[in-house]
């Protein structure tokens, strides 16, 4: 409303500026949050298409009948809900760390070298998407910084004995004028936590992200593993017991997954 009052009827263009940038930030956090969603999903997608082109009808009846639970479970539509990450406060603050301790104690109970190797994998691409994401807050700090002095007036006036004001929105009750370098020093400091905490968020969302995609991934090589075990060794008492232990690892993993993008 008050950038079509600004347009329509005219006004101060250092606000306009203020409110394009919050309009921008807040598409860039809608942005990042469809992007995690939908990638969660289409990993989730990857363990049902897997369970459905492997030969599963080659495996014995009581196997067929949990890749069938797998089937049912991938087909079932859910919604993520991403708002205990996203919303700041001490209980979700909670949340967030023992989900993260959730992730690292998953971590130590990968045994495989392939399963490994698969969440250092999303790891690497989780420490590509942070130090993207610093970069592109150190960018936007240095394009404020060179808009800063230029938009709200902090050049000094060709005239100099008229008083230096700035345009900004906290209220100093000090002369701006001789205080001049401890408040751009406040403004700057304040620019500098708040681009720390999208840094800290948007980071940790990431992060999130390229983990639970990487159990997904990992369900899906257990049910591969398991199914090539089943071909490739006689049907005996032992080897089922085997085919069972694999099944359930996926199905567990699978399930971790699922339970920590908080899945109905």
């Amino acid at each position: 409303m008050r950038i079509f009052q600004i347009v329509s009827f005219g006004g101060n263009i250092e606000e306009l500026l203020l409110h394009l940038i919050y309009i921008c930030v807040i598409f860039l956090y809608i942005f990042l949050a469809s992007y995690i969603s939908q990638e969660i999903m289409d990993h989730n997608k990857d363990v049902f298409v897997t369970a459905y082109n492997i030969r599963w009808y080659l495996a014995p009846l009581h196997v067929q009948r949990m890749i069938l639970f797998l089937l049912q479970r991938g087909s079932k539509a859910f919604n993520l809900n991403v708002g205990g990450v996203m919303i700041g406060s001490f209980e979700n603050f909670a949340s967030v760390k023992h989900l993260l301790e959730q992730f690292q104690q998953i971590c130590n109970e990968l045994k495989d070298e392939n399963e490994i190797a698969i969440i250092q994998n999303y790891g690497i691409n989780a420490k590509r998407l942070t130090t993207t994401l610093t970069l592109l807050n150190a960018v936007f700090f240095i394009i404020i910084q060179s808009m800063w002095l230029r938009f709200f007036n902090i050049f000094p006036f060709e005239n100099e004995s008229e008083e230096q004001m700035l345009f900004i929105m906290t209220e100093y009750f000090v002369d701006q004028g001789k205080y001049l370098h401890l408040i751009l020093l406040h403004m700057n400091a304040a620019i500098c936590v708040s681009l720390l905490g999208i840094l800290a968020t948007g980071s940790t969302l990431l992060t999130w992200l390229q983990y639970v995609c990487g159990m997904f991934k990992i369900a899906s090589y257990r049910i591969e593993q398991t199914m090539e075990f089943n071909v490739q060794h006689n049907i005996n008492l032992e080897n089922v017991i085997m085919i069972y232990k694999h099944i359930i690892c996926a199905v567990d993993i699978h399930r971790k997954a699922m339970k920590s993008v908080l899945i109905p």
